[in-house]
């Protein structure tokens, strides 16, 4: 069977966005076709590769902007975060996260009519509080907008107006700086103030490392520039599959803790620092050939 050549690009596209990546449709064909399969797979290796040298920065740059994302992504594995921002390599086709950068831009939509009928953002206040990296879906189905809505719609934070929106920031890591955006920040009378945050999965039982870092990181980023006192300050993490919500609070203490973590973080992405990390997802992971050959490992 002959391989499809650049003229199939969009077929090979879809053919990522399959439930296996692709993987049965490798199968089939390196076994039909072993000599020109091994000839085709070793000069895309060595295509990407030589792009991989081509964008790498040689000097250490003075200063770096890191995103929240990015940070927890080099806590996970630095060799992907250099492979993803560094090197920028290709990425394979992801569905959802167009779908949850929809989802979010209709919640801040949503939020920013309600701001405009002028309710007082104390009306719904004292309401009790709830408890609240896979293709998300639901029950067996795949997501929908409208189901995602629905479960927002059904949240207490759906009926009040909020007081920041997918509110940005920029904060000073040493000589390094954070970037972030925070879904939601709600500022009350009586000197409290809660972090909202939407998650388009689901709960999994317990709050995941990267997400409790996240809502540490929006944390410091609200004491250090709004002067929020981290003893009125609550975290909500919302999960719009299932509608669970998880409350999170943090003390300067350990707020104190997340900015030194983060600072050598960064200084160590300042410094180029980018070793392979092993974990139990590298072999989901879409850079896991690249990663390999790299280190002049056999192939698995």
């Amino acid at each position: 069977m002959p391989l499809p050549g650049a003229a199939h690009s969009r077929g090979l596209a879809r053919l990522l966005m399959v439930p296996d990546g692709g993987a049965a449709w490798v199968s089939r064909v390196a076994a039909e076709a072993p000599t020109l399969w091994l000839q085709r797979q070793q000069a895309a290796e060595a295509r990407i590769l030589a792009s991989a040298r081509s964008n790498a920065v040689s000097v250490v740059p003075p200063v770096v902007a890191v995103s929240c994302t990015g940070l927890i992504q080099y806590d996970e594995c630095p060799r992907l975060y250099r492979y993803l921002h560094v090197d920028r390599l290709p990425t394979r086709p992801a569905p959802w996260s167009a779908l949850g950068t929809e989802v979010h831009r209709l919640i801040e939509e949503r939020t920013q009519l309600l701001e405009r009928r002028g309710r007082d953002p104390e009306e719904d206040a004292r309401e009790p509080d709830l408890d609240e990296h896979a293709v998300p879906h639901g029950e067996g189905q795949p997501l929908s907008i409208p189901k995602l809505l629905s479960t927002y719609e059904s949240t207490r934070f759906a009926g009040r107006p909020a007081s920041k929106v997918e509110e940005p920031f920029s904060l000073s890591l040493g000589h390094n700086r954070l970037r972030g955006r925070i879904d939601r920040l709600d500022q009350f009378g009586d000197g409290a103030w809660e972090i909202v945050d939407y998650k388009v999965s689901r709960y999994h039982g317990q709050v995941l490392r990267r997400q409790r870092i996240q809502m540490k990181l929006y944390s410091l980023a609200a004491w250090r520039l709004w002067e929020v006192d981290p003893e009125s300050l609550t975290c909500h993490v919302i999960y719009l599959i299932d509608g669970h919500e998880e409350t999170l609070r943090h003390s300067a203490e350990e707020l104190d803790q997340a900015e030194r973590w983060a600072v050598e973080e960064a200084e160590q992405i300042r410094r180029g620092e980018y070793p392979r990390v092993h974990t139990a997802t590298c072999e989901q992971c879409g850079y896991t050939q690249v990663c390999r050959i790299e280190d002049g490992l056999d192939r698995p």
